[in-house]
């Protein structure tokens, strides 16, 4: 990381690829859906997927090997990298 970039998380970020399954709250079509994980921490994670999802809107992982401390968050962001591709960020909800 260059000496004048600033990390803006509260919590470091550990890379971390695993499959996780997860289900959309309040969607017709829940799921669940398919992601590959990019990295986590205490507070979230990053992942790829090919569902779309909207900001705001709430998940729970169903399956993953991932040592997770909290398995239901909303989704902050969403940047679509191709059609049908998409790279999600979530925070998880608070305890």
């Amino acid at each position: 990381m260059p000496i004048n970039s600033v990390e803006k998380r509260a919590h470091y970020r550990r890379n971390h690829a695993n499959v996780i399954e997860y289900v959309v709250t309040g969607r017709q079509e829940s799921g669940p859906f398919k992601g590959v994980t990019i990295n986590m921490s205490e507070t979230g994670l990053c992942f790829f997927t090919y569902t779309p999802i909207s900001e705001n809107v709430a998940i729970s992982i169903v399956k993953s090997t991932l040592p997770l401390h909290c398995k239901t968050g909303t989704i902050r962001w969403v940047k679509a990298l191709d059609t049908d591709f998409y790279k999600i960020g979530v925070m998880f909800a608070q305890d």
